[in-house]
């Protein structure tokens, strides 16, 4: 966790060089007054927002998506774990690890559902079938996969836009009996 909370700071550090590389002119200091405690680790959002803040970001998911995304000119992989270190650390914490939002990783469906056996070989308990952005097929699909792998259908309602068209609590995810087994709930 040391490790992961220090390289937050390099990773924000290399983020910030490189806006300011493409005209984005923020410092640390903007991005530290973004945090709510100094306490916590710095977030991508935190970087966000101090853009926001200086007039660089009219709107805050198009910023991230354009300059902070995996493969886009600002982002940074410093500190990230990799998705089998991520699970290996859930699971040694006694956690139930679960890929979240499979359809807005930017991969063929292939190369995921490859990921995804990966994954389950370090210990993936399960798969975020029900998601506010899933299609139809999408949830189809990713159940179907989760029978075919023994994986857990979990849902969830998070958003992580402003945009009003997203709701908590939206989709409706009833858990099964083997998911609530597995979250020491039954």
């Amino acid at each position: 966790m040391k490790r992961l909370f220090d390289s937050s700071f390099e990773r924000a550090e290399e983020i910030v060089f490189k806006l300011n590389g493409l005209g984005i002119k923020i410092t640390a200091d903007d991005v530290d007054r973004q945090r709510y405690s100094l306490e916590t680790p710095v977030h991508s959002m935190h970087i966000v927002c101090a853009a926001a803040e200086k007039g660089y970001a009219e709107n805050i998911r198009e910023f991230y998506k354009d300059y902070l995304e995996c493969g886009k000119p600002a982002f940074s992989r410093i500190g990230r774990p990799s998705p089998a270190e991520a699970v290996e650390a859930i699971k040694a914490a006694g956690g139930v690890a679960v890929l979240a939002h499979p359809a807005r990783i930017g991969m063929t469906a292939l190369k995921l559902e490859e990921k995804i056996k990966s994954l389950k070989a370090s210990g993936l308990d399960g798969i975020e079938v029900y998601y506010t952005t899933h299609t139809e097929s999408e949830k189809a699909y990713y159940s179907e996969l989760c029978g075919g792998l023994g994986l857990l259908k979990t849902g969830g309602s998070d958003t992580h836009t402003e945009d009003g068209g997203r709701k908590i609590g939206q989709p409706t995810f009833y858990a099964e009996p083997r998911l609530l087994e597995k979250l020491g709930i039954v």
